[in-house]
């Protein structure tokens, strides 16, 4: 944890600089092509407790008088134990601070207080809590000019995909980002249709978040979204199905899971709520599609199953409907006490010894 925080510190700190709205973004991060450094040396920098050494509470009070005279991220000389023959960069235990510039509690509440301000500056005030900023700061660091031209702007995911999770991922990081950036990540995954794995199931509320903060879609495209919804659809069950090259659609989740053909997914409803707001033509009843996402929660294992027929599989993603269809429409689609049993069972489940 501590050897992780100080390359954060090291590379990834940025300061209170109102960039996003005007800049074009580059290959690399966009914070760090306008980025102006500050090499913070801890021992010399501010001194907190009358000492005579700087330390990590010195420079949490100077933050602020950083930003005064525009700097935009610091570059801060290592602080873990050292022989200090080359400045504190021959460290001799990442594990262990150098007691005269503090400890891990002094050094967590150092990083927090810079991922507070960071997000609280850069989403506009959106983010204020510390769990708000976190998920706001690393979608941010991962904005990037899109060189495809399909948007000006994307969001790489932290993980290369060879598969079509990537849209999965994005929508979700998206959500976390500015208004005007979610709608360009938007317009990219609309622009050409993809009726691969999860794709489909998101573009719809993708593009209904999108218009309702002012953003433009083409309809048409969402439509053809749409009607691949639709195709997917048995008896309100949105199925997987086999593809010309013999692999069943949603095997694509890098052969994590390979579903039966028989098998379905049952959070459409959310989607199909969102396709109707946005005027767009559905053949499918919503009260089907609900009740099949309602009945699959298997009593005697207490939880939700990933797939309504055959498959067994304990997954925090069966719930994302449910989650969809409050955070957009106000509506619940599950039971609360089933959605604290799914909780639970997840938590129980994935319990090691290590927390």
């Amino acid at each position: 944890m501590i050897r992780f925080l100080s390359i954060v510190y090291c590379l990834m700190i940025t300061l209170f600089q109102n960039i996003h709205a005007q800049q074009q973004f580059s290959a690399g991060p966009a914070w760090l092509k306008q980025a102006t450094f500050y090499q913070l040396y801890p021992q010399s920098f501010k001194d907190s407790d009358g000492d005579g050494v700087g330390d990590l509470n010195g420079i949490v009070q100077k933050l602020d008088y950083l930003q005064s005279f525009g700097i935009t991220a610091i570059w801060m000389n290592p602080i873990f134990e050292s022989p200090f023959f080359d400045a504190g960069y021959d460290v001799a235990d990442y594990y262990k601070i150098v007691p005269r510039y503090g400890n891990a509690t002094e050094l967590k509440n150092l990083h927090k207080d810079v991922v507070l301000k960071v997000a609280d500056y850069f989403s506009q005030g959106k983010y204020t809590d510390y769990m708000g900023a976190l998920a706001f700061k690393v979608p941010y660091m991962n904005v990037r000019l899109n060189d495809s031209k399909k948007s000006t702007y994307w969001v790489i995911p932290l993980v290369e995909y060879a598969n079509q999770q990537y849209c999965r991922d994005v929508f979700w990081i998206s959500t976390m980002l500015q208004d005007s950036i979610a709608a360009q990540c938007s317009k990219n995954e609309n622009d050409s249709v993809n009726h691969y794995a999860e794709c489909p199931l998101f573009i719809p509320i993708w593009a209904y978040r999108t218009i309702k903060a002012g953003g433009k879609v083409d309809l048409q495209k969402v439509q053809a979204y749409v009607d691949i919804i639709e195709t997917h659809l048995k008896n309100g069950y949105y199925c997987s199905y086999d593809e010309n090259d013999g692999r069943k659609d949603f095997q694509y989740w890098n052969n994590c899971v390979a579903f039966d053909t028989a098998d379905v997914i049952t959070s459409s409803k959310a989607r199909l709520l969102a396709a109707r707001e946005l005027g767009l033509q559905t053949k499918t009843l919503l009260d089907p599609a609900r009740k099949n996402y309602q009945n699959p929660f298997n009593k005697k294992l207490s939880f939700l199953p990933l797939s309504g027929l055959n498959n067994t599989i304990l997954s925090p993603d069966v719930l994302t409907g449910d989650l969809l269809a409050q955070l957009y429409f106000n509506k619940p689609l599950l039971n609360k006490e089933d959605v604290q049993r799914q909780f639970n069972k997840i938590a129980w489940k994935a319990k090691t010894s290590y927390g």
